[in-house]
Protein backbone atom coordinates (compact mmCIF):
# COMPACT_ATOMS: atom_id res chain seq x y z
CA UNK A 1 0.00 0.00 0.00
CA UNK A 2 2.42 2.38 1.18
CA UNK A 3 4.44 1.80 -2.65
CA UNK A 4 1.04 2.91 -4.15
CA UNK A 5 0.99 5.92 -2.29
CA UNK A 6 4.61 6.59 -2.98
CA UNK A 7 3.46 5.93 -6.76
CA UNK A 8 0.55 8.07 -6.69
CA UNK A 9 3.00 11.02 -5.21
CA UNK A 10 5.47 10.55 -8.27
CA UNK A 11 2.91 11.08 -10.73
CA UNK A 12 1.12 14.21 -8.82
CA UNK A 13 4.83 15.40 -8.65
CA UNK A 14 5.43 15.26 -12.54
CA UNK A 15 1.94 16.47 -13.28
CA UNK A 16 2.37 19.90 -14.88
CA UNK A 17 0.89 21.89 -12.60
CA UNK A 18 2.07 25.03 -10.72
CA UNK A 19 0.34 24.78 -7.30
CA UNK A 20 -1.73 21.66 -5.86
CA UNK A 21 -3.27 20.95 -2.46
CA UNK A 22 -3.08 17.17 -1.71
CA UNK A 23 -5.26 16.03 1.40
CA UNK A 24 -4.31 12.62 2.02
CA UNK A 25 -6.59 11.19 4.71
CA UNK A 26 -6.28 8.01 6.88
CA UNK A 27 -7.71 7.00 10.12
CA UNK A 28 -4.46 5.14 11.19
CA UNK A 29 -1.99 8.69 13.50
CA UNK A 30 1.19 6.62 12.56
CA UNK A 31 -0.24 6.18 8.84
CA UNK A 32 -0.33 9.46 8.86
CA UNK A 33 3.20 10.36 9.50
CA UNK A 34 4.52 7.84 7.01
CA UNK A 35 2.59 9.38 4.67
CA UNK A 36 4.32 12.67 5.84
CA UNK A 37 7.75 11.43 5.01
CA UNK A 38 6.79 9.97 2.30
CA UNK A 39 5.39 12.96 0.71
CA UNK A 40 8.26 15.24 2.01
CA UNK A 41 11.20 12.67 0.36
CA UNK A 42 8.75 12.98 -3.18
CA UNK A 43 8.29 16.72 -3.01
CA UNK A 44 11.15 17.85 -0.99
CA UNK A 45 9.01 20.25 1.28
CA UNK A 46 7.45 20.22 4.26
CA UNK A 47 3.73 18.78 4.93
CA UNK A 48 1.19 19.27 8.33
CA UNK A 49 -0.70 16.53 9.78
CA UNK A 50 -3.52 17.48 11.97
CA UNK A 51 -5.51 15.07 13.92
CA UNK A 52 -8.43 17.64 13.71
CA UNK A 53 -8.46 18.39 10.13
CA UNK A 54 -8.04 14.19 9.88
CA UNK A 55 -10.81 13.68 11.76
CA UNK A 56 -13.63 16.55 10.25
CA UNK A 57 -12.31 14.62 7.09
CA UNK A 58 -13.03 11.44 8.58
CA UNK A 59 -16.75 12.28 9.17
CA UNK A 60 -16.91 14.04 6.18
CA UNK A 61 -15.94 10.97 3.62
CA UNK A 62 -17.52 8.34 6.21
CA UNK A 63 -21.28 10.47 6.72
CA UNK A 64 -24.11 9.65 4.45
CA UNK A 65 -25.09 13.19 4.94
CA UNK A 66 -22.05 14.76 3.43
CA UNK A 67 -22.31 16.77 0.50
CA UNK A 68 -22.38 14.84 -2.59
CA UNK A 69 -19.23 17.17 -4.54
CA UNK A 70 -17.34 15.47 -1.39
CA UNK A 71 -18.01 12.02 -2.16
CA UNK A 72 -15.24 12.00 -4.46
CA UNK A 73 -13.30 9.46 -3.10
CA UNK A 74 -11.19 5.95 -4.14
CA UNK A 75 -10.71 4.04 -1.37
CA UNK A 76 -6.93 1.54 -0.97
CA UNK A 77 -8.22 -0.44 1.20
CA UNK A 78 -9.93 0.07 5.05
CA UNK A 79 -7.63 2.22 6.14
CA UNK A 80 -6.84 4.99 3.76
CA UNK A 81 -8.81 6.94 1.54
CA UNK A 82 -7.32 9.39 -0.90
CA UNK A 83 -9.01 12.11 -2.81
CA UNK A 84 -8.56 12.79 -6.29
CA UNK A 85 -9.68 16.19 -7.83
CA UNK A 86 -8.89 18.72 -10.43
CA UNK A 87 -7.07 21.46 -8.28
CA UNK A 88 -9.76 24.42 -8.37
CA UNK A 89 -8.38 27.43 -10.85
CA UNK A 90 -7.86 29.84 -7.54
CA UNK A 91 -5.04 27.49 -6.38
CA UNK A 92 -3.15 28.31 -9.46
CA UNK A 93 -0.33 30.74 -9.90
CA UNK A 94 -1.29 33.77 -12.44
CA UNK A 95 0.80 34.05 -15.96
CA UNK A 96 2.27 37.10 -14.03
CA UNK A 97 4.61 36.76 -11.11
CA UNK A 98 3.12 36.99 -8.07
CA UNK A 99 -0.48 37.49 -9.42
CA UNK A 100 -2.69 34.57 -8.22
CA UNK A 101 -6.40 34.56 -8.82
CA UNK A 102 -8.96 36.44 -5.69
CA UNK A 103 -11.63 34.01 -6.64
CA UNK A 104 -12.96 32.33 -2.90
CA UNK A 105 -12.82 29.26 -1.94
CA UNK A 106 -15.00 26.58 -0.17
CA UNK A 107 -12.58 26.31 3.16
CA UNK A 108 -14.67 22.93 3.14
CA UNK A 109 -14.58 21.09 0.00
CA UNK A 110 -11.41 23.33 -1.39
CA UNK A 111 -13.00 23.80 -4.08
CA UNK A 112 -14.99 27.19 -6.42
CA UNK A 113 -18.22 27.51 -4.09
CA UNK A 114 -21.62 25.97 -5.63
CA UNK A 115 -24.19 28.07 -4.82
CA UNK A 116 -22.58 30.10 -2.35
CA UNK A 117 -23.75 30.10 0.88
CA UNK A 118 -21.87 33.14 3.30
CA UNK A 119 -22.33 32.94 7.63
CA UNK A 120 -24.04 35.85 8.70
CA UNK A 121 -21.57 37.42 11.17
CA UNK A 122 -18.43 36.83 9.86
CA UNK A 123 -19.51 36.91 6.04
CA UNK A 124 -17.11 34.10 4.95
CA UNK A 125 -18.30 31.89 2.00
CA UNK A 126 -19.08 28.19 1.89
CA UNK A 127 -21.12 26.11 -0.75
CA UNK A 128 -24.86 25.72 0.09
CA UNK A 129 -24.19 21.63 0.51
CA UNK A 130 -21.08 22.42 2.65
CA UNK A 131 -22.46 25.37 4.86
CA UNK A 132 -25.59 22.39 5.71
CA UNK A 133 -23.39 19.80 6.34
CA UNK A 134 -21.07 22.15 8.75
CA UNK A 135 -24.35 23.57 10.49
CA UNK A 136 -25.81 19.94 11.32
CA UNK A 137 -22.71 18.68 12.24
CA UNK A 138 -20.34 21.16 14.11
CA UNK A 139 -21.64 24.73 13.72
CA UNK A 140 -18.81 26.69 13.54
CA UNK A 141 -17.10 28.54 10.88
CA UNK A 142 -14.03 26.40 9.78
CA UNK A 143 -12.46 29.91 8.55
CA UNK A 144 -12.27 32.32 11.92
CA UNK A 145 -14.15 29.64 14.64
CA UNK A 146 -17.30 31.64 15.15
CA UNK A 147 -19.70 29.34 16.81
CA UNK A 148 -23.02 29.51 15.58
CA UNK A 149 -25.98 27.70 17.85
CA UNK A 150 -25.03 24.79 20.40
CA UNK A 151 -21.68 23.14 20.02
CA UNK A 152 -21.53 19.35 20.41
CA UNK A 153 -18.47 17.27 20.85
CA UNK A 154 -17.54 13.65 20.19
CA UNK A 155 -17.25 12.85 24.44
CA UNK A 156 -18.11 9.30 24.53
CA UNK A 157 -20.89 8.12 27.35
CA UNK A 158 -19.76 8.59 30.61
CA UNK A 159 -20.95 10.45 34.08
CA UNK A 160 -20.19 13.11 35.81
CA UNK A 161 -20.13 12.91 39.71
CA UNK A 162 -20.35 15.96 41.99
CA UNK A 163 -19.66 16.29 45.60
CA UNK A 164 -18.97 18.79 48.52
CA UNK A 165 -16.46 18.30 51.21
CA UNK A 166 -15.45 20.24 54.01
CA UNK A 167 -11.62 20.06 53.65
CA UNK A 168 -10.90 23.54 52.15
CA UNK A 169 -8.16 24.04 48.93
CA UNK A 170 -4.81 26.24 49.31
CA UNK A 171 -6.00 29.95 48.77
CA UNK A 172 -9.73 29.59 49.55
CA UNK A 173 -9.46 28.60 53.39
CA UNK A 174 -12.78 29.65 54.15
CA UNK A 175 -14.88 27.29 51.92
CA UNK A 176 -14.68 23.57 51.45
CA UNK A 177 -14.19 21.87 48.23
CA UNK A 178 -16.35 20.88 45.20
CA UNK A 179 -15.25 17.25 44.33
CA UNK A 180 -16.21 16.04 40.86
CA UNK A 181 -15.22 12.38 39.31
CA UNK A 182 -15.38 11.75 35.29
CA UNK A 183 -16.31 7.88 34.57
CA UNK A 184 -15.90 6.37 31.52
CA UNK A 185 -16.28 2.76 30.44
CA UNK A 186 -14.17 1.35 27.93
CA UNK A 187 -16.39 1.06 24.42
CA UNK A 188 -16.06 1.32 20.32
CA UNK A 189 -15.16 3.94 18.52
CA UNK A 190 -18.28 5.53 16.22
CA UNK A 191 -18.67 7.69 13.48
CA UNK A 192 -17.31 11.66 15.00
CA UNK A 193 -14.50 9.53 16.14
CA UNK A 194 -10.65 9.33 14.47
CA UNK A 195 -10.72 5.53 14.57
CA UNK A 196 -14.66 4.39 13.95
CA UNK A 197 -15.39 0.64 14.78
CA UNK A 198 -12.14 0.41 16.96
CA UNK A 199 -12.41 -0.46 20.45
CA UNK A 200 -10.92 2.83 22.86
CA UNK A 201 -9.78 2.94 26.71
CA UNK A 202 -12.05 4.28 29.33
CA UNK A 203 -10.53 6.46 32.12
CA UNK A 204 -11.35 7.64 35.66
CA UNK A 205 -10.34 11.55 36.19
CA UNK A 206 -10.88 13.65 39.61
CA UNK A 207 -11.50 17.38 39.67
CA UNK A 208 -11.03 19.80 42.39
CA UNK A 209 -13.03 23.32 42.63
CA UNK A 210 -13.38 25.62 45.80
CA UNK A 211 -16.96 25.35 47.25
CA UNK A 212 -17.58 29.07 46.64
CA UNK A 213 -19.68 31.48 44.22
CA UNK A 214 -17.08 31.50 41.73
CA UNK A 215 -16.21 27.75 41.81
CA UNK A 216 -19.68 26.50 42.26
CA UNK A 217 -20.27 28.88 38.79
CA UNK A 218 -17.50 27.25 37.26
CA UNK A 219 -19.04 23.94 38.23
CA UNK A 220 -22.41 24.75 36.63
CA UNK A 221 -20.64 25.78 33.28
CA UNK A 222 -19.10 22.37 33.62
CA UNK A 223 -21.79 20.57 33.94
CA UNK A 224 -23.15 22.40 30.92
CA UNK A 225 -20.34 21.66 28.78
CA UNK A 226 -20.16 17.62 30.06
CA UNK A 227 -23.79 17.82 28.82
CA UNK A 228 -22.56 19.08 25.21
CA UNK A 229 -19.98 16.25 25.00
CA UNK A 230 -17.56 18.60 24.91
CA UNK A 231 -15.00 18.22 28.09
CA UNK A 232 -13.91 14.83 26.93
CA UNK A 233 -12.74 12.90 23.68
CA UNK A 234 -11.25 9.94 22.06
CA UNK A 235 -7.10 10.08 21.08
CA UNK A 236 -3.87 10.24 22.27
CA UNK A 237 -3.24 10.90 26.09
CA UNK A 238 -0.62 13.79 26.84
CA UNK A 239 0.13 11.83 29.43
CA UNK A 240 0.90 8.58 28.64
CA UNK A 241 1.21 8.50 24.53
CA UNK A 242 -1.31 6.24 24.76
CA UNK A 243 -3.55 6.09 21.37
CA UNK A 244 -7.18 5.69 21.29
CA UNK A 245 -7.90 6.69 25.02
CA UNK A 246 -10.59 8.86 26.77
CA UNK A 247 -8.47 12.26 27.04
CA UNK A 248 -9.36 15.61 28.39
CA UNK A 249 -10.63 18.21 25.49
CA UNK A 250 -8.91 21.58 26.37
CA UNK A 251 -10.89 22.63 29.49
CA UNK A 252 -8.52 22.55 32.02
CA UNK A 253 -9.16 20.87 35.29
CA UNK A 254 -7.27 20.85 38.59
CA UNK A 255 -6.82 17.57 39.31
CA UNK A 256 -4.41 18.15 42.18
CA UNK A 257 -5.38 19.93 45.43
CA UNK A 258 -2.32 21.60 45.87
CA UNK A 259 0.90 22.23 43.86
CA UNK A 260 0.38 25.37 42.02
CA UNK A 261 -0.36 25.46 38.17
CA UNK A 262 2.74 23.90 38.03
CA UNK A 263 1.24 20.71 39.05
CA UNK A 264 -2.43 21.17 38.07
CA UNK A 265 -3.12 22.22 41.30
CA UNK A 266 -4.00 25.52 43.84
CA UNK A 267 -3.25 28.01 44.54
CA UNK A 268 -3.77 29.88 41.32
CA UNK A 269 -5.25 32.89 41.18
CA UNK A 270 -5.66 32.96 37.50
CA UNK A 271 -7.53 29.61 37.19
CA UNK A 272 -10.93 31.06 36.72
CA UNK A 273 -10.46 33.20 33.87
CA UNK A 274 -8.54 30.25 31.97
CA UNK A 275 -11.02 27.67 32.54
CA UNK A 276 -13.87 30.33 31.53
CA UNK A 277 -11.84 31.63 28.26
CA UNK A 278 -11.60 27.94 27.69
CA UNK A 279 -15.57 27.13 27.94
CA UNK A 280 -16.46 30.36 26.49
CA UNK A 281 -14.37 28.91 23.64
CA UNK A 282 -16.83 25.85 22.83
CA UNK A 283 -20.09 28.33 22.96
CA UNK A 284 -20.16 27.35 26.73
CA UNK A 285 -21.06 30.81 29.12
CA UNK A 286 -24.11 31.70 31.75
CA UNK A 287 -26.07 33.01 29.03
CA UNK A 288 -25.60 30.16 26.30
Amino acid sequence: MMDGIATICSDLHMAPVRHMTIHLVTNETSLAHHLKEIACQQFGQKFEVSSEKLQNANRCVRSENAPEHLKVTIKYDSELSVCHKKPPSNHLHGSKRGQESQTETCPVCLDTPVDPTAFNDCGHILCRDCMEFIMKNKPVCPVCGKIYGILRGSQPTGTMEVRTIANSLPGFRSCGTIDILYRFPNGIQTEGHSNPGKPYHGTSKRAFLPDNAEGRKVMSLLKKAFERRLVFTIGRSVTTGAENTVTWNDIHHKTNRDGGPQNYGYPDADYFRRVKEELAAKGVTEDT
